[in-house]
C-alpha cells in the first residue's frame, strides 16, 4: 500500500512535467498523510462554442487524499480508501464507477514504506533516478453532504509488488509509465479488462530506496531533512542487506 509520499518540487516543475497550461503555488510537503490535501491532474472537458467538441485539457486539482463514495452517507471513513487494489477495481462498490469515468494522475517525487519486521521502526523512501517527478494512478470522487457541502476525494491505486519493493512489501503503489498518461486520463475509454491492462503493462518499478529517520512516522514532522539517508549500525547493516 502507500500511506505516506513526498511532493517536494514546484508548482513550475508540475506545470512543466504534465504539460498544463497552469498549477496553482503550493507548499513542498516531505511527508503527506491521509486526510490531508494531495495535488491531482484530471482530465476536463474544454468549454467550447461547439457543444460537439471533444477538446480536452488536463487541469490540477486539490482532493481529499482517502475517497468518499458519492452514495456514501458521510464522510467518516475516508481514512479506510486512501489505496485501491487493481485487482477489485472493476467489481468493489466504492471504486467501480470512478474507474471507469473518474481517475486521476497524483503527482510526487517519493514515498514511504515500512518492513519492520527487518528493518523496525525506520521507513524507506522509494524514488526514481535524480528524484524526478513522477505519478500514481489514481481515482477520484466528489461527493455531497446532505447539507450541500461538496468534497473531491482521491485514492492511490496499488498492486502485487515487482522488482526491489518485493522484498520490502507485497504491495506497491502503481507509478505509471509517461507514455501511459494519456490512455489513462482518457475518460472515454471505459473496458475495465484495457484499463487493467494499461495499468499492469505500464507500471514503472525502476526504483532507489535507503533507509530514512523514524521522525516520519509522525505526520507532525514535514520538512527536507526527512529525506535524508538515516545513518545505521554496522550490527544493523549485516542484517538489513
Amino acid at each position: 500500500m502507500c500511506g505516506r509520499f513526498v511532493l517536494s518540487v514546484s508548482s513550475v516543475s508540475i506545470k512543466q512535467t504534465f504539460s498544463l497550461k497552469s498549477c496553482p503555488i503550493f507548499s513542498p510537503s516531505y511527508n503527506v498523510a491521509p486526510t490531508q490535501k494531495i495535488l491531482a491532474i484530471l482530465e476536463e472537458e474544454e468549454s467550447s462554442l461547439n457543444p460537439l467538441s471533444e477538446n480536452k485539457k488536463w487541469k490540477p486539482h486539490f482532493l481529499h487524499w482517502g475517497l468518499i463514495p458519492s452514495w456514501a452517507k458521510n464522510s467518516k471513513n475516508s481514512s479506510n480508501l486512501i489505496n485501491a487494489r487493481l485487482e477489485t477495481l472493476g467489481v468493489k462498490p466504492s471504486f467501480k464507477q470512478a474507474f471507469s469515468r473518474r481517475r486521476c494522475l497524483i503527482p510526487a517525487n517519493g514515498f514511504y514504506e515500512w518492513n519492520r519486521e527487518v528493518y523496525g521502526k525506520n521507513p524507506l523512501l522509494f524514488y526514481k533516478h535524480n528524484r524526478e517527478v513522477f505519478a500514481f494512478a489514481g481515482l477520484w470522487e466528489k461527493w455531497q453532504s446532505p447539507t450541500g457541502e461538496i468534497i473531491e476525494s482521491a485514492t492511490i491505486i496499488n498492486t502485487q509488488a515487482r522488482g526491489i519493493m518485493a522484498e520490502i512489501h507485497p504491495r506497491m503503489p502503481i507509478i505509471l509509465k509517461k507514455c501511459a498518461y494519456q490512455i489513462w486520463l482518457n475518460n472515454s475509454i471505459q473496458d475495465p479488462t484495457l484499463l487493467s491492462d494499461i495499468l499492469q503493462s505500464n507500471l514503472e518499478d525502476n526504483l532507489h530506496f535507503h533507509i530514512v529517520s523514524e521522525a516520519v512516522n509522525s505526520v507532525k514532522n514535514n520538512y527536507p531533512e526527512l529525506l535524508k539517508p538515516e545513518k545505521v549500525s554496522k550490527c544493523k547493516q549485516l542484517s538489513l542487506f
